[in-house]
């Protein structure tokens, strides 16, 4: 297969092992620097066909002390750290987004990892997540399964996104809803698509209908997935949130609940478990998100994660939520809601918005938001910010 980033082709020899795998024995652990998608693609294919074990740092991760592994893998091969160092049972580490906090190490099996993946014959697969996400792992993985192209394009502006998808003739592209909502405007014209993915960040109706009318021909597909759960489902209506009639049932190994207006998933799919932290299951087997949610007539929509939820003044505002309802202008092009502190009621909005009519934007937040919902402070840019996986950053 070959693999593109920045427009160079690279060949990948996957059934030699180049770069030096070739020499890594069975059960060995062996680290990956997650900075070239090369290195990673060939880290996965062998993981894939044989018993090694798989570490999979990105470059915004630091190492705990005593972490052991057998070798490293970068750009210029293998480099040996305990060449007697030996893992019992193979594996896939990754590491949590740390967010909120130290990243948590994650351990799946590569079967865990392989679920939801089936081969797709003369496919092109566009990554636009960080390698070394758990988003990145399933379209490279599906790239390899597929044996076809892997075209990678993580912090590249969107025009140049949108010459490569052409360029490659890319059928099958993933990114977060931040990515999509720059890169639609550029899509027109461009009929190779069959496959579109959002996934890492809640996925809104404005966000799902503007890439159905760039692509009328593609199917838009909402991932619902977690690092530690794996893929739990995919929504490909083109509306916010999934339907009330998947809570309760087994969806092909997966079952939901809402519990305390929190999101409960059981997963057959779902990690070995933790290094660094416990794994909160009930005696069901079942695992709190971390997702809050609600139901809207036939719906189930996403309000945002708990740990985003600020008290001002004493009532509780879901950031996503308000963020979600300003993208709802037909004016705006994407946007940032965070939360700034303040002396008096502990904490007030403040918004980054990308829009084409700011006089318009600022009628609709006036109009349609109140009290505390309503931004105090708002800022018109030309760019988001987003964090190295391509959330958006609300750490200002």
């Amino acid at each position: 297969m070959r693999v593109v980033q920045d427009c160079v082709d690279k060949t990948v020899d996957l059934a030699t092992y180049s770069d030096g795998l070739e020499t890594v024995v069975d059960y060995a652990v062996v680290m990956v620097e997650c900075d070239c998608p090369h290195v990673v693609t060939q880290a996965l294919h062998m993981a894939l066909h044989r018993p090694i074990g798989i570490v999979l740092k990105r470059p915004d991760v630091c190492i705990p002390d005593g972490f052991k592994v057998t070798a490293i893998l970068d750009k210029q091969g293998v480099k040996y750290i305990d060449s007697h160092y030996r893992m019992h049972t193979p594996q896939v580490v990754l590491f949590s987004s740390g967010t909120t906090g130290i990243p948590k190490i994650i351990r799946h099996t590569i079967k865990s990892l392989m679920c939801k993946i089936v081969a797709k014959p003369h496919s092109v697969w566009l990554c636009a997540y960080q390698l070394g996400t758990f988003a990145s792992v399933q379209v490279v993985l599906s790239a390899v399964k597929s044996n076809t192209t892997l075209v990678y394009t993580h912090a590249i502006p969107p025009l140049k996104v949108a010459e490569i998808i052409k360029k490659y003739c890319v059928t099958h592209a993933s990114g977060t809803p931040s990515f999509w909502r720059l890169v639609v405007p550029y899509l027109q014209g461009i009929n190779s698509i069959q496959f579109i993915t959002l996934g890492g960040e809640i996925a809104d109706t404005p966000t799902l209908q503007n890439l159905k009318k760039a692509c009328p021909q593609t199917t838009i597909s909402h991932i619902y997935a977690t690092s530690e759960l794996g893929a739990i489902f995919a929504v490909q209506d083109c509306r916010a949130g999934f339907p009330v009639a998947w809570l309760h049932t087994d969806k092909a190994g997966c079952v939901l609940q809402i519990r305390n207006d929190m999101l409960w998933v059981k997963s057959n799919r779902a990690m070995v478990g933790y290094d660094n932290d416990t794994i909160d299951l009930d005696k069901e087997g079942f695992f709190c998100t971390g997702d809050r949610v609600e139901i809207v007539d036939d719906r189930v929509v996403f309000l945002g994660r708990e740990d985003g939820i600020i008290n001002i003044g004493g009532t509780k505002v879901a950031v996503e939520q308000v963020e979600m309802h300003i993208l709802q202008s037909p004016f705006v092009t994407d946007c940032l809601v965070y939360a700034i502190k303040n002396p008096i009621l502990g904490a007030v909005l403040g918004a980054k918005i990308m829009t084409t009519d700011e006089k318009a934007v600022h009628t609709y937040i006036e109009n349609t938001l109140s009290g505390v919902f309503q931004p105090r402070i708002i800022d018109f840019v030309d760019e988001i910010p987003y964090n190295q996986a391509g959330k958006k950053n609300r750490n200002i």
